[in-house]
């Protein structure tokens, strides 16, 4: 969690150590409880290749969804909503030329905290130098979930 503001540290086996459980108490987005975190690139970076685990835990529903935006608004990654049926790839273009994918490592099962399904999605975004031309880049994780970790949660 070394210089993210907001970070959350959560355990499970099939999960190990996480940022997360973020559930309804972390979702206002008017409350800034996002985790955040600046990267400094260096100067002689052609490529950024930005990788991580959303962790979708227990049952998600309408609206529950997780976004990750690089930089502002025009770096944003829409997730968007998972539940427990929908465990396909996912992927586009933000505005400012980040690629992105969502893929699965599995199907929904129980990997822990309850009884619901779980699901892993391992995300990857190709971030083009023109994103992190000042050198830095600020990765915000964001989701916005329905219920409280009892019942619903997020990690990453």
């Amino acid at each position: 969690v070394d210089g993210w503001t907001n970070a959350k540290i959560d355990f499970a086996p099939n999960f190990t150590y996480f940022l997360g459980r973020y559930d309804f108490a972390n979702s206002n987005a008017t409350l800034n409880l996002d985790p955040v975190k600046t990267f400094t690139i260096p100067p002689t970076a052609t490529s950024i290749i930005l990788s991580f685990d959303l962790y979708e835990i227990d049952t998600w529903i309408l609206p529950d969804c997780a976004y990750v935006y690089v930089n502002g608004d025009d770096g944003f990654i829409g997730l968007n909503y998972f539940n427990a049926t929908d465990d396909g790839p996912k992927g586009n273009t933000t505005k400012n030329g980040i690629v992105w994918t969502s893929t699965p490592r599995g199907p929904p099962v129980n990997l822990g905290f309850n009884t619901s399904v779980d699901q892993i999605h391992h995300v990857v975004a190709s971030i083009p130098p023109s994103v992190y031309q000042k050198g830095e880049i600020e990765v915000r994780l964001s989701t916005r979930i329905s219920g409280f970790s009892s019942d619903v949660s997020a990690g990453w």
